[in-house]
């Protein structure tokens, strides 16, 4: 059975470091990103990155969904390029910004 899960709700990372958004439960068949959107509320431009990482992986250049995506300030991004991602069981969502605490995360899917 599918169901519908809040997968970021305005998470805005405080570091430049990959963070882990969401972990998709080991018992399910995964979940699919259906929305995502990045919002810099900023005055200046910021840019973000963002992995699905499989169970026991690490977010690197192999799972890499989007690279260095460019915000110009006061602007929000809804990028196709994650859209309908499946992010495996215990698989992780990662994001990583250029600045700490400029750019915020939501996200919602589908949990298998």
């Amino acid at each position: 059975m599918a169901t519908n899960v809040v997968i970021a709700n305005g998470v805005q990372p405080s570091t430049t470091s990959a963070t882990s958004l969401y972990t998709a439960p080991a018992s399910s068949g995964g979940t699919r990103i259906i929305a995502f959107t990045a919002c810099n509320s900023t005055a200046a431009t910021h840019s973000y990155s963002a992995w699905i990482v499989p169970s026991g992986g690490s977010a690197d250049d192999t799972n890499k969904i989007i690279s260095d995506a460019s915000m110009v300030a006061d602007a929000s991004d809804s990028p196709a390029e994650i859209i309908n991602h499946l992010i495996p069981p215990s698989g992780q969502l990662y994001v990583a910004v250029d600045t700490g605490t400029t750019i915020n995360f939501r996200a919602t899917g589908i949990q298998f």
